[in-house]
């Protein structure tokens, strides 16, 4: 299980290829490696291409929002 964005974007194939797989721009994937987060609206695509590769992923990596009120 790959437990930083920084390995997550590597075993995707690096910043380039994260930035075509969610149409980012690179600045954005270079936060993500900063802050080890990605933004939850990142989860479902980034999780199938990971599982396509044979890996998985911490899903802790990924900033959700829990609605308290619920």
């Amino acid at each position: 299980m790959l437990t930083t964005t920084r390995a997550v974007i590597a075993t995707l194939g690096g910043t380039a290829s994260v930035e075509a797989l969610l149409g980012v721009k690179r600045s954005a994937v270079s936060n993500w490696r900063v802050t080890n987060k990605f933004p939850a609206r990142t989860f479902l695509a980034i999780q199938a291409r990971l599982k396509a590769a044979g890996a998985t992923a911490d899903p802790c990596l990924w900033a959700f929002q829990i609605d308290r009120a619920a």
